[in-house]
Order: structure tokens, then sequence, then C-alpha cells
């Protein structure tokens, strides 16, 4: 009885272990697109978080004026609407550099 249930036990802490891992790598691939490793990535005993680069295409998002807007009625309001949503691209990029250590 004993033996059976030490046998059942070690086959869950096998369970356990490879679903841990499963779920390290998981957060470790979101981690490289967001930048930001997930607060339940699973570490070992004095392990240290891996370190990720945040991502600059995502601290911010594109005006949604500017992409979905095709009601324009000249050619001048469109170079305009052009040219003040690089000019807020090229801000928010600035900022997102400015922002890294």
């Amino acid at each position: 009885m004993v033996a059976t249930l030490q046998a059942r036990r070690e086959e869950l802490e096998a369970k356990l272990h490879d679903k841990n891992r499963e779920l390290k790598l998981l957060c470790i691939q979101e981690a490289e697109l967001t930048g930001v490793l997930p607060p339940e990535t699973p570490l070992e005993p004095g392990e240290l978080p891996p370190v990720f680069r945040r991502r600059v295409g995502t601290a911010f998002t594109y005006p949604e004026n500017l992409i979905n807007n095709n009601k324009l009625k000249s050619k001048e309001v469109c170079l305009l609407r052009i040219l003040e949503g690089c000019c807020s691209f090229c801000e928010n990029l600035l900022l997102s550099c400015l922002s890294f250590p």
C-alpha cells in the first residue's frame, strides 16, 4: 500500500515538473514577444529571472483616424493627416527610446 502511494506520488511530481518546464518555456516565449516576463513564470529556488529588452512596437499604437479614414476630401487634407500621423509616430518612438534604462 505504501509503495503504491509512493510510486503514485513520484509519478505526479514528474508530471508537475514537466508542466512547470512547459509553462516556463511559454512564459519565456511571451517575454520574447512582449519584452515583459509574466509574474507566473516558474523559477527554481535561487534562480534569477531572465532579462528581456522591451520591444519598441508595443509602447504605443497608431492613431485610428489615420488608418481607417477613407472619407478624405482633398489631396492637401490627405497629406496633412499623413504628416500629423508621422509626427505623432516619431514623437512616440522618441519617448519610448528615452524610457530605456
